[in-house]
This record gives C-alpha cells, structure tokens and sequence, in this order.
C-alpha cells in the first residue's frame, strides 16, 4: 500500500498547535475498548470507570490503565476512529459489538470472537485487501481474549466473520456463500478494525454478540430478548474485569 498524503497524525497535529500543544504532550500509551452503542450504556453502567481528561480524545473512561471509548459505525468511520487511536499512541484494541448470526448453531444472546474478517467493504480494499479476502485479526490477542473470556464464564466460539457496508444487502446468496466461507456472523465494523490495525501492526481483536439471526425463512430481531441483554451485560462486565491483564 502506498503512502498516504493525509493522515491522522497530520490532523491531530495542526488542530493542537492552535492550543500551543505537540502532539508528545496528547500520546496515549494505553490500550483501548471500543463498544458498540447498545454495549456503550452498559460500560458506562459499571462501577469503577473513571473519566478521562484528555486535550483530544473525548468522552472516554479508563480503569486499569484501559481507555474504554464508544465506537462508530460502519467500516469507514471505524477506521477513522481507530487511525486517531493509533497516531495518538494506543497499543493495542479490543472492539466488542454486535452481529447477526448467519449460522444454525449460534443463536441470539451467542457469543464469537473473530480471527478474521471476510471482507465486503470499500475501507478493507482502500487498505490493500481484495473483496471476500479476509482479514486476520491479530491471532494473540485473540486467543487470549477468547481464552480469558471462556475463565470468565462465558461461551464464545472462535470463527471468521463477514464485514459488510450494506446492513440492508444481506441476501440469501450471500449468506450461504459468506457461511460456506466459514463466517458464523455478519457485522459493520471489524474489517475497519482489522485492516487499519494490520497496517499499523498494531494487536486488534474484536468479540461480538449476537443480536439478531439471518435464516432462509426471513430475519429475526433480538435486541429486546433477554438472552441478548443478559450477554451484553456478561461480556461489558468481563471485559472491565480483563483490563487489567490487557
């Protein structure tokens, strides 16, 4: 991949500067976790978070030396987000979100850790990947997380998944296919995490819960079941519970 004119680096700098700041005096040496708005609530729930001040990043709390910050939407506004992480330092990153099963044996309320995105996003192409090529997660970082998670009591299966731009595309072709290609899941945001990690080679992981199902026979909404709520509020109170080892 050719280098880029633009960077993050380059904005963060010149928006500082009229504040007499470099950007050695807004670094980050943390590593971070991102949540997904309906897991964000519940994050904020917990005991313990503290917020955090800072001259560029807002809105974040921390407890155990990790950023805990709200997530965007969508592969392109991922990579934004995860880019200004990076150029300000962050180490490593733990997205945790949601996706619709496109699986018969994962359920709402189901559990996955990626290793990889298959890739049907504009973000992963920009970033050197071919359409359905996947992009790896980082393989430590996952298999900790996924380790450390099954301590905690829970039952994530570890999977590639499919990472789309179109929410509202998920046709029944493509679901078999994505599912003949391995993928348990469907999400938004995971090839913007991953590629722009790799890039940087920076350790990513990201968790997801199940929210929704996506069957031959139409599409399913759990985002009232409690089997959905009641991992929500397992996998938040885990993640705040492995800051400390991150």
């Amino acid at each position: 991949m050719q280098h880029s004119i633009t960077s993050a680096r380059a904005f963060i700098e010149d928006s500082i500067s009229q504040d007499g700041l470099t950007i050695k005096d807004v670094m980050l040496e943390y590593p971070a976790v991102l949540s997904f708005r309906y897991l964000w609530h519940q994050v904020k729930d917990q005991a313990g978070l503290q917020e955090f001040s800072h001259q560029v990043l807002k809105g974040a709390y921390i407890h155990h030396d990790t950023l805990f910050i709200e997530s965007r939407i969508s592969s392109p506004a991922m990579a934004i987000q995860v880019e200004t992480l990076l150029a300000l330092g962050v180490k490593k990153i733990i997205y945790i979100g949601i996706a619709g099963s496109i699986s018969p044996e994962l359920s709402i309320g189901g559990l996955v850790v990626s290793t990889g995105a298959i890739n049907e996003t504009g973000t992963g192409i920009c970033y050197g990947y071919d359409s359905q090529s996947v992009i790896p997660a980082d393989s430590e970082l996952t298999h900790q997380v996924h380790a450390r998670l099954k301590e905690q009591g829970l039952d994530p299966r570890l999977t590639v998944h499919w990472s789309t731009d179109a929410p509202y595309q998920e046709t029944e072709a493509k679901v078999k296919e994505y599912r003949k290609m391995g993928a348990a899941c469907v999400e938004m945001e995971g090839a913007g995490l991953f590629a722009v990690a790799r890039a940087y080679a920076i350790p990513a992981a990201a968790v997801f819960v199940i929210s929704d199902e996506l069957k031959e026979t139409g599409w399913i909404q759990g985002w009232g079941d409690p089997r959905f709520k009641h991992t929500m509020s397992n996998l938040t109170g885990a993640m705040i519970h492995l800051s400390r080892d991150l």
